[in-house]
């Protein structure tokens, strides 16, 4: 920690060099990343924690990270006697950090923030929340000047996914997205999310560690494309695809004067929710501000990928059999960690063909760990599985022909009778959301109670939203829908045939378990209503009968679940031999 207090006091030397009354480090980067490449993941390097959502505020006298429900135990070991208070993030209001600036700052103060890590739309948030006399400086990088051994930019190579996995051609991509350009008299569209350049040009990276993305600018016009990145780190395929789809290459480091040197007459179209205020400024044209087209047309999956991710579910399921089997068998004779068992289950993906890598980190929380949403084991961290108690296990994989991610939470013996219940309860709610049908024009908001309903009569409740769109080689979490109860861009997108999103309520009892069943679900449209819409399961794995307290299931509840379970033998079972086979058969079998 005396590190971490040397970081601080060096920031704060600075900030009085440069007359800064406050310091906010956001936690993204110049591409509004929720997952960052190792160079800019200045909120870890700084506090030590270590999750996926948070924003700190510096001032001469104090020093705090906001983060969300999903990740308030885990910071509050992770910041533990250090120089940062955990502070709640409000739910109901996203810039808490802000507001807090605005009580507590003095008058005529100034803060900074580095520019590249804000959107423009986040920057004019700010101004309107801050007082007239704050001065928001964003041509500082306080954090670049004390980290003195940052990571360089990354430089992985980059490669092309062929159109057998993706089913549509970069050229038909490119021609989706000049349409867009002409019928809002756009000559110019800047794509700064990496995925959305990934998706566009159907390339894919390493340089994000769990997302198959590449660190990049992308111009995108009716005659030529310019895409920002080092060129010596393409494949010769993916160089080919570009020459093919008429994309030159720049330098990255060149976009900002690229931008400088556009023609004033120049129409530049760009979301300004993606686009850094830094890029933003660069811009020497006129601007016109719009939502990105390509994330909607990302979400909707074409018949190519839905029939590659339901293939690779099968051989995802048999990966996850394999690994469960392990862990059923070595419990026999000797304990595991929650660290060794996360290698077991990345190391089973990875002898499937296409893999390329896990999807996120592993989730395997053992007993109270369980509890903490987003908690992964480490090798000097991680606690001891015992043949007893309940453990949550949340994976996922990145391979060619798709992303998975789901979660099981399994009895090992001795479980109580609350947790059966709070899992029954979970269970009940993703059954719920799983039979849905609604009609076209249904958002994420409308259909999260479903998944609460059961867990609300009980005075039980969970903190993170109930699914998240899933890309198809990319990003495990992906817009523009979402399943939640707040209401936001994502929530309020209607839900479309072709997305594949989460189902994953939970339950978590601090310092005792917690209970998550999360399956991959795809929209597709009602085989008998006119303009309604269902959901198909995409996952195949069984749920764990021991967890269930079979009195709290009605006759449609099991209905489903014993057809969903004779689904998964029939895939899976198949491609199972000797003793795995019988036990897998058995974790099949119907309920009651």
């Amino acid at each position: 920690m005396s590190d971490i207090y040397d970081k601080v006091k060096q920031i704060r030397s600075l900030m009085a060099a440069q007359g800064v009354d406050a310091c906010i480090i956001t936690g993204t980067d110049p591409h509004q990343s929720e997952y960052l490449a190792p160079c800019w993941n200045d909120r870890e390097w700084l506090t030590g924690f270590t999750g996926s959502a948070g924003s700190i505020v510096i001032t001469n006298t104090f020093a705090g990270l906001w983060t969300d429900s999903r990740y308030y135990i885990q910071a509050a070991q992770e910041l533990a006697n250090g120089p940062f208070e955990m502070m709640k993030l409000d739910p109901k209001t996203p810039f808490s950090y802000i507001l807090w600036c605005k009580e507590n700052l003095p008058k005529n103060a100034v803060l900074a923030i580095d520019g590249f890590d804000i959107s423009q739309t986040q920057f004019q948030s700010f101004k309107k929340m801050l007082p007239q006399d704050v001065e928001i400086r964003t041509d500082l990088d306080l954090i670049g000047q004390v980290w003195i051994d940052r990571p360089t930019l990354p430089m992985s190579q980059v490669f092309a996914l062929d159109v057998q996995y993706c089913g549509s051609s970069v050229s038909e991509k490119l021609a989706f997205l000049q349409n867009f350009l002409k019928e809002n008299n756009i000559d110019l569209f800047l794509v700064t999310a990496l995925d959305e350049i990934a998706w566009l040009l159907n390339l894919r990276g390493s340089d994000v560690l769990y997302n198959p993305v590449f660190v990049a600018y992308l111009l995108v016009g009716q005659n030529e494309n310019t895409l920002f990145v080092d060129d010596s780190r393409f494949s010769p395929p993916a160089m080919r695809s570009l020459k093919e789809a008429n994309v030159g290459v720049s330098p990255y480091g060149s976009i900002i004067s690229h931008l400088n040197g556009l023609d004033e007459k120049t129409q530049i179209g760009l979301d300004s929710n993606l686009t850094s205020v830094s890029i933003y400024k660069a811009c020497n044209g006129n601007i016109k501000d719009i939502s990105s087209p390509i994330q909607l047309k990302k979400s909707i999956k074409n018949h190519t990928e839905i029939a590659n991710t339901q293939q690779v579910m099968v051989q995802d399921g048999i990966a996850l059999a394999k690994a469960f089997f392990w862990l059923h068998e070595t419990l026999k004779s000797r304990t595991i960690s929650e660290f060794e068992f996360s290698q077991k289950v990345s190391q089973e993906r990875s002898q499937l063909p296409g893999y390329l890598g896990d999807s996120f980190a592993p989730i395997i929380g053992y007993q109270g760990n369980g509890a903490i949403v987003h908690y992964h084991p480490d090798k000097n961290n991680s606690a001891t599985i015992q043949p007893t108690g309940v453990l949550l296990v949340d994976s996922g994989g990145q391979y060619l022909t798709g992303t998975t991610d789901i979660t099981r939470t399994i009895s090992l013996g001795g479980v109580s009778k609350n947790a059966q219940r709070s899992f029954t309860l979970v269970l009940k709610g993703m059954i719920a959301l799983s039979k849905a049908v609604f009609p076209v024009g249904t958002t994420g908001m409308h259909l999260d109670i479903l998944a609460r309903q059961f867990l609300w009569q009980n005075g039980q409740n969970y903190g993170h939203g109930t699914g998240h769109g899933v890309g198809f080689c990319l990003n495990v979490h992906e817009g523009p829908q979402s399943i939640a109860g707040m209401y936001n861009q994502k929530t309020k997108t209607p839900m479309m045939s072709g997305m594949i999103t989460s189902n994953e309520p939970g339950y978590y009892e601090a310092d005792q378990y917690g209970v998550r069943v999360e399956n991959l679900v795809l929209t597709v449209p009602h085989p008998q209503f006119a303009n309604y819409l269902k959901f198909e399961t995409l996952t195949y794995y069984p749920i764990d009968i021991p967890m269930i307290d079979e009195t709290y299931l009605d006759s449609g509840e099991k209905a489903w679940f014993n057809s969903y379970h004779h689904k998964v033998k029939s895939l899976i079972l198949p491609h199972l031999d000797g003793p795995i086979r019988t036990w897998f058969e058995l974790k099949c079998r119907p309920l009651n």
